[in-house]
């Protein structure tokens, strides 16, 4: 492996400023693996690969949101898929088989590599990273007992949000709900003994979910889809509830016993070990090396 310099990559991605300035992890801030440019582009432009290759790039990197132009082969230039979205819906599966084969390695977030794997395209695992540099233990004051921040976008999320408000008045705990601005995001989680989450699909794992463990507050999640290579486990990285008499359950008994603290730790410890930006920039550099020999 070269190790005398970082790797050029050039990152392609929807063109929007929230994949500047990311909250995710992945290139949200720098490693020595890697000098990355971003290139914001639209839904549905092609671009070449002669372009990268001329501008001195060891490789492309191209990410699944919103992005789904055409990438011409006029170039020999390792040319990488990251695969996050493709088991929210069929739609978005199918966008992404029809987009993959224009790439020389397809790296998947969560999703089932057996999916993938008819495309006859080298494929690893490649999990969610936490940028720990934005969500991460502050040392706040724990000054709030529950927390919910997730947007609004389906009743159950709306439901879940007044039924904690409700659930929290009756019991005389301190909750904190709704939208947040940036920053507040993260402090809040820091702040909040318990961080209720909630998956808008089953087959999906969201980002909150390493997200809150980064911030040392104790996850409390509807059931989780299971991702090879995430070493999290039920009961003892997070707690899971399957209907609104188990949530109630799992409240009171975590503020009753104060057992919260020790899952907030223990997930915490989680995250810094093993899923990290630095860490799977480690992991990326090494599967490019193995693949590439570059």
């Amino acid at each position: 492996m070269r190790t005398s310099s970082r790797l050029k990559v050039a990152l392609i991605h929807y063109d929007n400023p929230r994949q500047f300035e990311r909250a995710v992890g992945f290139w949200a801030y720098d490693v020595p693996e890697f000098e990355v440019t971003h290139f914001g582009v639209g839904r549905v432009g092609a671009t070449r690969r002669s372009k990268y290759k001329d501008m001195g790039f060891d490789l492309i990197f191209r990410e699944d949101h919103k992005c789904y132009g055409k990438l011409k082969r006029d170039a020999l230039i390792p040319t990488i898929y990251y695969i996050v979205d493709s088991p929210a819906s069929k739609s978005h599966y199918k966008k992404r088989l029809q987009v993959a084969p224009q790439h020389d390695l397809l790296l998947i977030e969560q999703d089932k590599l057996s999916r993938f794997r008819h495309l006859n395209i080298p494929m690893r695992r490649l999990g969610y990273c936490v940028n720990d540099q934005f969500f991460r233990d502050y040392e706040l004051d724990k000054d709030v007992d529950i927390c919910f921040h997730a947007r609004p976008i389906d009743q159950r999320r709306i439901h879940m949000h007044h039924w904690l408000a409700g659930f929290c008045s009756r019991h005389g705990y301190k909750y904190m709900g709704g939208k947040r601005g940036r920053l507040d995001y993260p402090h809040s989680f820091n702040r909040s003994k318990v961080s209720v989450n909630t998956i808008h699909n089953p087959a999906c794992r969201n980002h909150r979910v390493f997200d809150v463990m980064a911030s040392r507050s104790c996850l409390v999640t509807d059931i989780l889809p299971m991702v090879s290579g995430e070493k999290r486990e039920s009961g003892e990285h997070y707690i899971e509830f399957g209907s609104w008499e188990q949530l109630a359950d799992v409240l009171t008994t975590l503020m009753n016993n104060g057992r919260w603290q020790e899952i907030a730790d223990r997930s915490y410890e989680l995250v810094q070990k093993y899923h990290t930006w630095k860490i799977r920039a480690k992991e990326l550099r090494q599967i490019i090396f193995e693949e590439f020999k570059i």
